[in-house]
């Protein structure tokens, strides 16, 4: 996987997910801590699985 670029806004932090309910709060402390950014778009290079607990290693290209 590569990262194409940072998420400079994720509202799907927000939305209700499975049995959690909507929190707009969790945007919010983001926004406050995070300076907007959570998480980064991607592009799959080979397709794979990743599971908890797998490695991960950043790089600067």
């Amino acid at each position: 996987m590569v990262i194409s670029e940072p998420c400079t806004r994720c509202a799907f932090t927000a939305l209700a997910q499975g049995d959690l309910a909507l929190e707009p709060a969790m945007l919010q402390t983001i926004a406050r801590h995070g300076e907007g950014g959570f998480g980064a778009l991607c592009q799959v290079v080979q397709p794979g699985k990743i599971r908890l607990g797998d490695h991960v290693t950043l790089t600067e290209t």
